[in-house]
């Protein structure tokens, strides 16, 4: 990295020599010219020369002020979007002619935004009158950006309201964004008219023909702001048009129309309305969020007995209000946060709980409420939560609302979007016991949430929606499955589905009762979902997930009879991890529980994680087998994510056993010079052991080492890896069954206890690596001719010796 960031130090002086010497060359012909008029030839090129050279190095030395200028200025708008006061808008005043795209519109916003309510409080504060402000204005209707072009339309709307007279010397600019503009700037344009024609009546014939115009756009929006526009005109201009207009396709349209005919009667309220709520973009209906209440309930939601009990009492039974809540002055949560994988069915317990309450609900997403025009979106927030209000009681359902309510601490967030945020934070914090409204968010990375989204009074309870149970996931099948069905093996059925989530199970049985349909319609024979179908539905769920997780394995089809020897490590395991797990309810009678953190240590070669991965099929449970190198990532967080990621699929699959061979490279001494990554997988690995041992989860982490020595110390305290277990070279017994194991070729006349004596010190990949070695030996000769075919006692001595000589020069 040093010498790449030297090498772009050494571009980047490069580049400004090369500028340098390009400009003074050019400075230096054009100064010659200029002062070949009043000098000497010879005088003139010397001097233009070194002018030149002067010049063109203060240019350079003025760029770098130039950035940090204009870097200031961006930020100084943005400080003003935030704040949107009278004093802020007069300063913004100040920044709409720069030159900065991203200056000149963010200026014109907070302009626009003030100018809602108050244009008279920004002329007040800004040292221009009106009309001046109104000379500002005005050319950015035509502004190359087009961000900048609405904001000035809507800035020259409310300013025509208060102010009709600043716009007599721009009617030709008017008439002209009118004719071509785009529909946003026309419609406000259109409105200011309206509001110049109602004061001056005289100047309407000048505007008559191009609002009549906008009467046929395809825009409902811009029709109606023309029909509202209109109401201001003389009856005789404007009656007629109007009078068609009541009969468009638009409901909006059509009323904008009948409340322009009350404004040319003098009943200006409904038009007024109209006019506020006309911005430039599509405005939804007043209840456009709420739908009744839902034709579902708990009774829809297989499994899932603890969530729901949970919600019940959390939600259900406080909100229902009864006598002893009252006495207590306990109100239901307002806001809840849904976090957990996807597919999981977060959505469909929201929907099923608003059906349980008897309630109204709104379901929206970040693509409902999210909308192109700067400030849009934050009004589409408040009139969701208007909604609510009026609709009580009432379930607000948010899903994937760590797209909604993101880090405004982000670099890369607009403006608009922190407005959001602040808007949700603020209607969050407006609900009050008082109020029947529930809000419900739900996401998959309850990390990248605001954290002020998660503070007390906004969601003030985190719910964990996890992947479904065994039971729960057969409930879920079974509940989706309507086709006449064979019976299935249920433990088969749970076997096969591991891993998997309440959404792969209604697409298994729909996949499952397709097949059945087709094998029908093939033969004509009547059929019925046959368990086979059933396999082969999770079959291609599964393969075209690449398996049942990022990280979960199926249960390894090997056990402890598979291990050879080790018998007093077998029975440490047994005691510590298989009988905890598989005879809870005697454990738990004396106070133990599960160890959830194991670690496995002693020299390479001894079977540690072949130990392991027999200990997961002894127990016939998930299992998940990483390597440091698994979890570590280049990109800064993600190795923190990875781990997060590895400890939610085990506790959606317990039990499971998650073994990380060479744990030292991944929790190594945090006093080391780690970078901030490496620091913060480790805290999140601690932190996943230490809520593993609180919760009493059904998940054993076993780390394997040959270094323990390196391991921080922090993890290896009580709740982490407390219990440690050697998993020392295998003794004389256990090196002669491995040999015997590994040896399948036929032998002649070998010593079991001799090879046993002459493998002192030898692991189990090193009696591998014997046998190999010797039947090498013995195929050769049988191959060219040259001897026994079989194994002999000089084979395997021959071979040990290699294998020891390799090992202590590092080759072995």
């Amino acid at each position: 990295m040093r010498w790449t960031n030297d090498s772009r130090q050494t571009r980047s002086v490069g580049v400004l020599l090369a500028v340098w010497i390009v400009g003074s060359v050019v400075l230096g012909f054009v100064l010659e010219i200029i002062f070949g008029y009043i000098l000497p030839p010879s005088e003139a090129k010397g001097a233009a020369q070194l002018l030149g050279i002067l010049l063109a190095g203060g240019l350079i030395l003025l760029s770098p002020l130039y950035k940090r200028w204009k870097d200031k200025q961006r930020k100084r708008v943005q400080q003003l979007w935030e704040q949107k006061t009278p004093e802020t808008a007069a300063e913004a005043l100040s920044l709409i002619g720069r030159r900065d795209t991203q200056v000149r519109s963010t200026a014109m916003a907070v302009v626009a935004e003030v100018c809602r309510s108050a244009p008279g409080k920004i002329v007040k504060q800004s040292t221009d009158d009106a009309a001046q402000i109104v000379d500002q204005l005005v050319p950015h209707l035509t502004d190359s950006d087009r961000d900048t072009r609405i904001h000035a339309a809507v800035a020259l709307k409310f300013f025509t309201r208060d102010y009709p007279d600043t716009v007599i010397e721009h009617t030709d600019t008017m008439r002209e964004v009118l004719n071509g503009a785009d529909s946003p700037v026309q419609i406000s344009v259109a409105l200011a008219v309206g509001n110049f024609v109602a004061a001056h009546p005289d100047h309407g014939e000048k505007f008559d023909d191009q609002i009549v115009q906008l009467l046929s756009d395809e825009d409902p929006e811009v029709r109606s702001a023309a029909c509202i526009a209109l109401g201001h005109f003389p009856p005789d201009q404007a009656s007629e048009q109007l009078q068609e207009m009541t009969d468009d396709s638009s409901p909006l349209v059509a009323r904008s129309a009948s409340a322009a005919l009350s404004m040319l009667q003098g009943d200006s309220e409904p038009a007024n309305q109209i006019f506020e709520g006309i911005t430039g973009v599509q405005r939804r209906s007043p209840t456009e969020f709420v739908d009744d209440s839902p034709d579902r309930d708990f009774n829809d939601v297989a499994g899932m007995d603890s969530l729901k009990n949970r919600l019940r009492e959390q939600i259900i039974e406080p909100f229902h209000g009864s006598d002893v809540y009252e006495k207590y002055g306990v109100a239901s949560d307002s806001g809840i946060l849904f976090y957990g994988p996807p597919g999981t069915g977060k959505t469909h317990i929201a929907t099923c709980l608003a059906g349980e309450l008897s309630c109204n609900y709104i379901s929206v997403d970040v693509g409902s409420i999210e909308s192109r025009w700067v400030g849009e979106s934050s009004n589409n927030i408040k009139q969701l939560f208007d909604e609510a209000h009026r609709s009580q009681p009432c379930l607000v359902f948010i899903d994937e609302i760590d797209a909604l309510a993101t880090d405004r601490s982000e670099s890369n967030q607009t403006a608009d979007k922190k407005k959001m945020v602040n808007q949700l934070l603020q209607e969050m914090s407006t609900i009050d016991d008082s109020d029947d409204i529930i809000v419900i968010g739900a996401t998959n990375n309850p990390d990248d949430v605001d954290d002020a989204m998660l503070r007390t009074g906004r969601f003030d309870s985190k719910i964990h929606v996890p992947k479904p149970d065994a039971e729960a996931r057969l409930a879920i099948f079974e509940q989706y499955m309507n086709a006449p069905t064979e019976a299935i093996d249920p433990d088969e059925f749970k076997r096969a589905t591991r891993g998997l989530v309440a959404s792969d199970m209604v697409a298994i049985a729909r996949r499952a009762g397709v097949q059945a349909a087709t094998r029908e319609q093939k033969t004509g024979r009547e059929s019925i979902v046959t368990e086979t179908d059933v396999l082969n539905a999770v079959d291609e769920i599964t393969t075209e997930q690449g398996g049942v997780g990022e990280f979960i394995q199926q249960p390894p089809e090997m056990d402890f009879s598979d291990v050879i020897g080790a018998k007093k490590l077998k029975s440490e395991l047994q005691q510590t991890i298989i009988d905890p797990l598989t005879n809870p309810e005697f454990h738990e009678e004396y106070g133990l529980g599960v160890e959830n953190g194991v670690l496995l240590y002693g020299p390479p070669g001894t079977g540690k994680t072949y130990i392991a991965t027999c200990l997961a099929g002894e127990l016939g449970c998930s299992f998940i087998s990483a390597r440091a190198g698994d979890l570590v990532s280049k990109w800064v967080g993600q190795g923190a994510k990875n781990v997060q990621t590895m400890f939610e699929e085990a506790r959606s699959n317990q039990p499971c056993i998650i073994f990380i061979d060479e744990i030292d490279a991944l929790v190594t001494d945090r006093s080391a010079n780690q970078t901030k990554s490496e620091r913060q997988m480790v805290n999140q690995f601690l932190t996943e052991l230490s809520h593993l041992s609180d919760d009493n989860e059904d998940v054993v982490v076993i780390g394997a080492t040959n270094r323990p020595d390196e391991i921080d110390s922090a993890m290896l305290r009580t709740g982490r890896f407390s219990e440690k277990i050697r998993v020392g070279p295998p003794d004389t017994n256990a090196r002669i069954a491995l040999f015997d194991s590994y040896l399948v070729a036929p032998v002649n006349d070998i010593s079991p206890q001799a090879i046993g004596e002459m493998t002192e010190g030898f692991v189990a990949s090193d009696m591998k690596h014997v046998a190999e070695r010797a039947a090498r030996k013995a195929m050769k000769r049988a191959k060219n001719g040259t001897g026994p075919k079989e194994v002999t006692q000089a084979d395997v001595s021959e071979a040990v010796s290699e294998v020891r000589r390799g090992k202590r020069t590092g080759r072995g």
